[in-house]
């Protein structure tokens, strides 16, 4: 809830901004653990069911939000924003599933998750990924964990700056942050990158 007041009163104050309209953001409550739904290998019996809640926002989310709100059918018109595991989560679905969602806010990716299994992924569907037009913004914060956070969050950056020539990528290190006081800054500086270059 407090995330989501966070997300909905930015994007109307930001959007307002850039005479963006008609927005709607939706909050994803899917009523298991968070560990389960944003990861995407299992590891552990709260690991692993990354795939069966992104066929959920593909097969019944989506298409009830664009039956009952008249939501844009095209995938540049949606953004997916998530922190931490839901910033892997994001990551899981650019590197799988790349054309169901335009434009990514990615803020403190687990992406160390399953020995960084998530690079991997998007190696192996580099092919099919690399030419779509779209935005990404990153954010973490300067004082996370350099092993851990920092050093798989630069390496996802580097490999999407080489290989993404239609990406348009911007990255952000919070100063003076660390994994939870970075991800507000970073929600409001994502959502400015994404109506000022959408």
């Amino acid at each position: 809830k407090e995330i989501f007041d966070l997300v909905a009163n930015n994007c109307k104050e930001i959007a307002d901004k850039y005479n963006a309209k008609n927005l709607l953001v939706v909050s994803i409550g899917y009523g298991r653990n968070r560990s389960i739904d944003y990861t995407p290998t299992k590891m552990s019996s709260i690991t692993g069911g990354g795939a069966q809640f992104l066929n959920f926002i593909e097969t019944q989310l989506i298409p009830k939000m664009e039956q009952a709100y008249g939501a844009d059918t095209t995938a540049d018109s949606r953004v997916i924003i998530g922190h931490s595991y839901g910033g892997l989560f994001g990551a899981y679905c650019f590197s799988i599933n790349n054309k169901l969602f335009g434009n990514y806010i990615l803020l403190s990716p687990s992406l160390w998750f399953d020995n960084m299994v998530t690079l991997q992924l998007e190696k192996d569907n580099r092919d099919n990924n690399k030419h779509r037009k779209q935005l990404v913004f990153m954010g973490i914060g300067e004082m996370e964990e350099k092993v851990r956070m920092l050093a798989p969050f630069e390496a996802f950056c580097q490999t999407l700056r080489e290989n993404y020539a239609a990406i348009k990528l911007e990255k952000n290190l919070e100063k003076n942050q660390g994994h939870m006081g970075s991800r507000n800054l970073n929600i409001v500086k994502g959502l400015n990158y994404y109506f000022q270059n959408r």
